[in-house]
C-alpha cells in the first residue's frame, strides 16, 4: 500500500454465495486492500473455513440463534492484527460487531469495527452500545467504524432517531466518510452503509464501488500517509534461465562433445560420465536464477476473455440502473445478469469435469 491503509465494506447477504465475487473484485483493484469488511455474512461457527481469502487473516463475530446477520474483517497478513475480545459480540435481536486492532509502526495503532445492525431493532439501544464502546478508545487509536448501519443519513431532520445516533457518533468524534447512497432500486435510494473515523490529521478518501455483489453497494476509505509494518510478501522461486539462443547453444556443445568417456565397460561408469557432461553443459548454459514472484489470488481458469468481456457489459447495465432508476433498466440488466451466472456455472463445471 506504500503508506497508506485501506478499508473496503461488502454487505455480502451470504458470504458462502458471494465470497467468489468478492475475491473477483479484489482481484481487479490494484493494490491489496488493508482491511475487508463484510456484514451479513449468514455464518455458523462451523462454517469460517469455507470463506478463507488468501492473503487475509479472518475475524468474525456470528448470531448466535440464526444464520442471518453476522460480520466479519479479513486483515491483510502483511500486518499484526488482534481481535479485540471487549469489542467483538452478538447482541441478540439488535447487532453484531467485530473489533480487530492492528499494529501501525511509527503510528497509533489502527481499531476497525465491522458491524450489522438488524433492521427494525431499537435505534436507541444499538446508538448506546455504540456510544459505550467508543467512548474511551477513540482518542487513544486511529477508528475506523464500518458496517450495515441501516440507518439512512440522508434525511436524518425528518427522523428523531437517526439525528440522535448522528450525534452520537459525532460526540465520540467519529464522522462518517460517505456521503451518498449505498442502496438504489428503481423506487428508493438510501444511505445506510457507511465508514466512521476520528482521523482528521490525515488525508483520507472515500467513496462507493459500482458492483452488484449484492443489493448494497461497496463503500472504501483510504488513508494516506501512513507507515506500515514491512513483511515481504513475495515469493522467491529457482528457476532456470532458458531462451532460445541458450537452448540452442547447448545443444551445439552436446554436438561437439567427445563421448568416449562414456564408450566404457561399466555400465555404472558410463552413466555417471553421460550424467556428468550432461548436466554440467546444462547448467553452464542454462543456469539456476532466481525470480521474485508477487503473490497473487488463485485465478479462475474457467473465468474466459468472453465472460470477461460479458461481466464488463453487466457492470456498464448496472451502472445505467443506478444512474437512471427506471423499471426498463432494471429488467435489462436482471436479464443479462442471470444468463451470465448460468454461463459461468456451466463453464466452472465443464471445467472440472475435464
Amino acid at each position: 500500500m506504500d503508506g497508506s491503509i485501506s478499508i473496503l465494506h461488502f454487505n455480502s447477504r451470504s458470504l458462502i454465495s458471494n465470497v467468489s465475487k468478492i475475491k473477483h473484485c479484489l482481484r481487479q483493484l490494484e493494490k491489496q486492500v488493508t482491511a475487508l469488511a463484510i456484514s451479513e455474512t449468514w455464518l455458523s461457527d462451523e462454517q469460517a473455513d469455507m470463506v478463507e481469502i488468501e492473503g487475509y487473516n479472518m475475524f468474525f463475530t456470528n448470531r448466535t440463534h440464526s444464520k442471518a446477520g453476522g460480520t466479519a474483517l479479513y486483515i491483510n497478513k502483511s500486518y499484526k492484527s488482534r481481535s479485540v475480545s471487549n469489542m467483538s459480540f452478538a447482541l441478540d435481536n439488535i447487532m453484531e460487531c467485530i473489533t480487530v486492532e492492528i499494529e501501525i509502526k511509527k503510528s497509533k495503532n489502527l481499531l476497525i469495527s465491522c458491524v450489522y445492525r438488524k433492521p427494525g431493532s431499537c435505534v436507541d439501544t444499538f446508538e448506546k452500545k455504540l456510544a459505550e464502546l467508543y467512548n474511551y478508545t477513540s482518542s487513544k487509536k486511529m477508528l475506523f467504524v464500518c458496517g450495515d448501519f441501516n440507518i439512512d443519513l440522508l434525511n436524518p431532520q425528518e427522523h428523531n432517531a437517526t439525528t440522535e445516533f448522528i450525534n452520537s457518533m459525532y460526540s465520540n468524534s467519529l464522522y462518517p466518510t460517505i456521503t451518498r447512497p449505498t442502496r438504489i432500486t428503481s423506487h428508493s435510494a438510501t444511505l445506510i452503509d457507511n465508514i466512521f473515523t476520528n482521523v482528521m490529521d490525515r488525508k483520507v478518501i472515500s467513496g462507493i464501488l459500482i458492483n452488484d455483489t449484492s443489493d448494497h453497494l461497496p463503500v472504501f476509505a483510504t488513508i494516506q500517509n501512513c507507515t506500515r509494518i514491512k513483511k515481504d510478501t513475495r515469493t522467491v522461486v529457482i528457476t532456470r534461465h532458458k531462451t532460445p539462443e541458450s537452448v540452442n547453444s547447448f545443444k551445439e556443445e552436446l554436438r561437439k562433445q567427445d563421448w568416449n568417456k562414456v564408450y566404457v565397460p561399466d555400465v555404472n561408469e558410463a552413466y555417471e560420465s553421460f550424467l556428468d557432461i550432461l548436466s554440467g553443459l546444462y547448467e553452464k548454459h542454462c543456469p539456476r536464477v532466481k525470480k521474485i514472484v508477487k503473490q497473487k489470488y488463485a485465478e479462475k481458469p474457467w473465468i474466459t476473455k468472453g465472460i470477461e468481456n460479458a461481466c464488463k457489459k453487466k457492470n456498464e447495465l448496472y451502472k445505467d440502473l443506478l444512474k437512471n432508476r427506471t423499471v426498463e433498466a432494471e429488467q435489462k440488466y436482471k436479464t443479462y445478469k442471470n444468463k451470465l451466472t448460468k454461463i459461468i456455472r456451466c463453464s466452472k463445471m465443464d471445467h472440472y469435469n475435464k
